[in-house]
């Protein structure tokens, strides 16, 4: 229900009336805008107005650190946090780069949209200046901020990428990569009980933080949207308009690499590349941090290849991101914001923006679809891309990008349904046309059929049911069930029962509710409590080595998709392009 105009909050006046017309913003039960407007340019003035009204030193927050200021406004941070932000930032020159590139490579009509957003931000804080916090010394916003925001945003996605392969070699770079995980599925309209396609957007993020997403529905000409966004982006991350809905979830193709250089002995500023040394690009840059009397002073060094970001004697470890020059992410998202159906969804997919990601869609026409997107590199044969590879020679530079034809994608599968949560898309629906075999392994990006229990369940639950409800997606969504709880209770009774010494009340009385337990996670369950304390208490008496192995012993999470019941798919994690904690948390990570 509408409760109130916040134009009451403006005494009514009209908060575009630098184009002339009204617009109008209501907000709802929750708190959430729905904004009015005649044009596009307006609706998105209101869109940056109704963000600061909400979300004021949030945005500001994100674009500190999109700017490299994080710690001169808050300072060092618990073990040098902040700066470590701002010499990631730094490094890739988020801010620079968005100035550099922004009339070069983005159409007119998203920076004057872009730019209506950024007025509305600017309106509201000159209308509130005792809301702009005291560490904001920079006065108005401007339309770079938010594109340095959006390519701050996604950078743990191809950074992480790079920092993998350097993992593999036992290095390690001083940035804290960001993983995030979420969950996303689509029925089509041959599976849903009502005869149209659905989609279920699940983003898994925090609360606090960048992450935070703000929820809003703007009404203004071509721009029919509704969804979710981060604070300091004008438009939506994940939602719908008219035609459409999109979702994402964490995984990918990979987009970045690795280049190893040799030094020359006699002048480590140089670097070997094709038989001739070169030199090394220098930049050096400052980081002021509150609460010290003087600037950190840093140098960064840089070869052709990108940025050095680990050295070893006489090697340095130059990264190489598929997005370093790139500052069209939001206008992606534009593009989906304004489509019709999918087609035009995967011609906002074409122009190599998203980062790597599950993407999933549905439209009002039936037509569900996937893609593992993301801007990937052509590699030359013969060279191993998941390591640091030979960066002294032509022979391993990209030749060019893959267009997203050559990437993994379904449209409408013949199971009418797919779903991922950060899982591998041989593991979306039983019977997956997209086997790792048909991809070169950096398309596909991990080992073949990587799952968990909860990718698992949610395939069970919609594989079952011919004829899935809307109340049954929300239900397969939020569903509570530890799949497979069972191998491990069978696995508690054994050990008990070879137990032959005198137990204790406490001790029974646990063993009785986890065997009594029905395997869902509610918050009224005592057995749940008592199974997730023995489950964490197991993995820290046992060590990593064992509870491992203990893993490969009792889950398999591929029985649905009949695969040898041998758990041996637990002994391909830790191969190339899987993050080197995914044993850790792959049984747990629900």
């Amino acid at each position: 229900m509408i409760t109130r105009l916040i134009g009451l909050i403006l005494a009514t006046t009209s908060i575009a009336a630098s184009f002339a017309e009204e617009v109008t913003i209501y907000l709802d039960d929750y708190g959430v805008p729905h904004i009015y407007a005649e044009t596009e340019e307006a609706g998105l003035f209101a869109d940056g107005w109704a963000q600061a009204h909400d979300r004021l030193r949030q945005i500001l927050d994100n674009f500190a650190r999109a700017m490299g200021k994080y710690a001169e406004c808050f300072g060092a941070g618990e073990k040098d946090t902040n700066v470590r932000s701002d010499l990631e930032v730094l490094m890739w020159d988020h801010y620079g780069t968005a100035k550099k590139f922004y009339e070069d490579k983005l159409p007119p009509e998203f920076r004057k949209h872009n730019a209506a957003y950024i007025a509305g931000i600017n309106r509201y804080m000159a209308e509130h200046p005792d809301e702009v916090p005291a560490w904001w010394t920079y006065g108005d916003v401007d339309v770079y901020m938010s594109v340095a925001f959006s390519r701050q945003y996604i950078w743990s996605w191809p950074l992480g990428e790079a920092s993998e392969d350097l993992g593999r070699i036992g290095l390690k770079t001083k940035f804290d990569i960001d993983f995030r995980y979420s969950n996303e599925m689509a029925v089509a309209p041959s599976r849903s009980a009502d005869g149209h396609a659905m989609l279920v957007i699940d983003p898994h993020l925090g609360w606090f933080g960048r992450q935070r997403y703000w929820e809003v529905r703007i009404h203004a000409d071509e721009l029919q949207l509704s969804g979710f966004a981060t604070a300091g982006f004008p438009y939506v991350s994940l939602g719908h308009n008219d035609h459409v809905a999109w979702a994402h979830t964490t995984g990918g193709p990979d987009t970045a690499d690795v280049y190893e250089l040799r030094l020359n002995p006699k002048d480590p500023l140089q670097y070997l590349y094709d038989g001739e040394y070169r030199p090394l690009q220098t930049r050096k840059v400052s980081i002021s941090v509150k609460g010290e009397a003087a600037p950190r002073e840093i140098t960064f060094y840089a070869s052709h290849h990108g940025p050095i970001v680990s050295r070893n004697d006489n090697l340095a470890y130059a990264a190489k991101l598929s997005y370093a020059d790139e500052v069209g992410y939001l206008e992606s998202r534009r593009r989906f914001a304004i489509s019709h159906n999918v087609a035009e969804v995967r011609e906002g997919l074409e122009i190599l923006q998203v980062m790597p990601q599950n993407v999933m869609v549905a439209d009002t026409n039936g037509d569900i679809f996937y893609q593992r997107t993301g801007r990937v590199p052509i590699r030359p044969a013969g060279f191993d891309f998941s390591r640091p590879v030979n960066g002294s020679t032509s022979r391993t530079e990209w030749i060019g990008l893959h267009p997203t034809k050559d990437l993994i994608q379904v449209l409408n599968p013949k199971s009418g349904y797919m779903q991922n949560c950060n899982i591998t898309p041989d593991v979306m629906m039983v019977g997956s046309p997209m086997e790792k075999s048909l991809y070169p392994d950096y398309i596909f990006g991990q080992p073949a059929m990587l799952t968990h229990q909860r990718g698992t369940r949610a395939t069970e639950l919609l594989h079952s049911n011919p004829k899935i409800t809307e109340q049954q997606m929300m239900e397969i969504a939020l569903d509570q069930k530890c799949y497979q709880h069972e191998r491990w209770v069978e696995e508690l009774d054994n050990a008990d029962a070879a137990i032959h010494r005198e137990r204790s009340k406490d001790y029974d009385d646990a063993i009785k509710r986890v065997k009594a337990w029905d395997g869902f996670a509610r918050r009224d369950s005592n057995g749940a409590l008592v199974y997730y304390y023995w489950r964490h208490a197991l993995a820290e008496l046992a060590g990593k080595d064992e509870i491992v192995a203990m893993i490969k012993k009792v889950n398999n999470y591929l029985d649905l998709f009949g695969v040898p019941d041998d758990r041996s798919h637990l002994a391909k994690l830790g191969d190339a392009h899987t993050p080197t904690n995914e044993l850790a948390r792959i049984d747990e990570k629900e």
